[in-house]
């Protein structure tokens, strides 16, 4: 074992990066890795959006970002504390070192070595504290800038975890903290990179392709890997109003146009990443599925629409089949799809458009039930 090797040893988290071979280099680097890898390549530390060749991007780089896709949460920047002055208005307000006031280190940075500050929570912001006479208030950051903008509202990143929204993993994420998860129901970009000089700023977007939906290279970008991945569907009936298919995926599928469902659907895309250590078990052998939805859709419909297609229904079925008819029928035609029982590591059912390059699942393992 070499000095370097030694001094790591005694250090948590620490790995030699650099050793000196004693003679015309002496140096020897010894490094955190989670801090050499704070900045992960993006334009800054905090930065969490990033709009490349006009698509949007919600920057992944811990497990709890990772599980809040498809919540609908809202992404948040870093937060620090402004301070209102009559005649010059909000200014970031400063602590007694002349420091920025740090409220929040971003979803992307939670950890102290990564925003320079603490460990937060997600989603969980600090409050302002001012003076008894003084207004304070919670201002974000510049997603293009990194500079902090005493005007900002923090609820303006313009990005929330949805299942639409498009994602850059980042970073390796190690999903054993929160034990299992729920499968995710995607239906657009997901690519996953990892810089090769994570410290030097800007350097992640060259692994993004010209087009701003792909990778530049599979062959040659850096998977990060997401490990300990444990889904289970522990019930013998499957909400398929909840997701459908039981793997890290449930189901990648088209993203459809809600404002024309004629117009051509946009192809999902999932690209370079790695799966590691998969556990998957899907107890479910039927599908539940709940009348009150019947009802909401009906009554969705409303009174004259929905009585309007109920005449026309039974006139064309010679009275065999009316609205409330309708809608059981397919929903009764959703609960027969044997692809809603689909069980995959990586992803349990893919439908429609979609593209699928260099992800791959490792030491993987399927529990199905049978009865």
């Amino acid at each position: 074992m070499s000095d370097a090797e030694q001094d790591a040893a005694q250090i948590e988290g620490a790995e030699v990066l650099q050793q000196g071979d004693g003679e015309t280099t002496g140096n020897v680097l010894v490094a955190d890795r989670t801090a050499v890898d704070a900045l992960g390549g993006r334009d800054f530390a905090g930065q969490v959006v990033k709009d490349i060749n006009g698509t949007k991007y919600i920057l992944i780089g811990n497990e709890q970002q990772l599980r809040a896709i498809g919540s609908g949460k809202r992404a948040y920047t870093p937060v620090y504390q402004a301070i209102y002055h009559a005649f010059k208005g909000w200014e970031v307000d400063k602590d007694e070192n002349g420091e920025p006031i740090m409220l929040y280190g971003g979803d992307a940075d939670l950890l102290a070595l990564q925003n320079g500050k603490k460990d937060f929570t997600f989603g969980e912001i600090d409050k302002a504290d001012g003076g008894a006479l003084e207004t304070v208030g919670r201002c974000g950051v510049n997603q293009e800038t990194g500079e902090i903008n005493p005007n900002m509202d923090i609820e303006d990143s313009g990005a929330t975890y949805s299942v639409d929204a498009n994602y850059i993993i980042f970073r390796d994420i190690d999903l054993s903290a929160g034990g299992n998860g729920e499968p995710l129901m995607f239906s657009s970009t997901m690519l996953g990179a990892k810089s090769d000089t994570p410290d030097t700023a800007g350097s992640l977007w060259s692994c993004i392709g010209a087009d701003g939906k792909s990778v530049t290279d599979v062959t040659r970008v850096a998977n990060p890997v997401i490990s300990h991945v444990n889904v289970v569907q522990p019930d013998a009936k499957l909400d398929v109003n909840k997701h459908t298919g039981i793997g890290f995926f449930g189901t990648i599928s088209n993203k459809l146009d809600e404002s024309d469902p004629f117009a051509m659907p946009t192809k999902a895309t999932v690209s370079n990443i790695t799966l590691e250590k998969a556990s998957v078990e899907n107890h479910a052998t039927e599908v539940r599925v709940d009348q009150s939805l019947i009802s909401g859709l009906l009554g969705v419909l409303g009174g004259v629409v929905g009585g309007l297609l109920s005449t026309l229904l039974e006139i064309l079925t010679g009275g065999l089949l009316d609205l409330d008819g309708l809608v059981e029928n397919l929903l009764n035609v959703r609960a027969a799809d044997p692809s809603s029982l689909a069980t995959g590591a990586f992803a349990a059912v893919w439908w429609g458009m979609w593209r699928c390059r260099a992800a791959r699942c490792t030491k993987q393992r399927f529990l199905l039930w049978l009865r």
